[in-house]
This record gives structure tokens, C-alpha cells and sequence, in this order.
């Protein structure tokens, strides 16, 4: 039972890209790079800072400017914008900050 266990625990960490060797702080923050999170967040903040409003459209060219194969714009509204939202909460700041670096 505990070597089957062990079995799927590192076929379930291949899967879901939690390789020995890496902590929860490592992953996120390349979720967080790789979909262009803190970039919005910081681009989001200047632009409130400076009374300035882009579209959506125009944020995503911005932000994926070197990924011409995908629908930014989408991507943008599908995956960036959820997940800034729920990154600047205090329970995913709280939740980052509890784990290894």
C-alpha cells in the first residue's frame, strides 16, 4: 500500500509539474511569470497611478508581445486577469508566504 501510494504520488507530481526537487513558491511564481501576472498587476498599478486606461485588446499585445501564436487577448481574459485577481488577495499572499523559498 505504501509503495503503491509512493508510485502515484510521483506520477501525480510528474502530472502536475511538482518535480522533486521544487517547492510550491518555485512553481507558482512560474505560473505567475509565464502568464503574465505581475506584469498586469504592474502595468494595472501604473496605469491607475497615472489616470490612464488601455483595452484589453492593447494590454494583451503589450504583454505578449514576443508570443505571436496565441489569441492574447483571450489568454489575457481567460488566464492572466483570474489569476491576478486571486493573486493580490490576502489569503494568496498569506498562503505564498507560509511556503518554503
Amino acid at each position: 500500500l505504501i509503495r503503491d501510494f509512493g508510485k502515484y504520488l510521483k506520477q501525480a507530481r510528474q502530472k502536475y509539474g511538482y518535480l522533486e526537487g521544487t517547492n510550491i513558491a518555485n512553481i507558482i511564481e512560474k505560473q505567475l511569470y509565464h502568464k503574465r501576472v505581475l506584469p498586469y498587476i504592474d502595468l494595472n498599478l501604473w496605469l491607475k497611478a497615472t489616470n490612464k486606461n488601455l483595452s484589453q485588446h492593447k494590454l494583451a499585445e503589450i504583454l505578449f508581445a514576443d508570443d505571436t501564436e496565441i489569441n492574447s487577448t483571450e489568454k489575457l481574459r481567460q488566464q492572466t486577469i483570474p489569476l491576478a485577481n486571486r493573486a493580490i488577495t490576502e489569503e494568496f499572499i498569506i498562503t505564498l508566504s507560509s511556503k518554503p523559498i
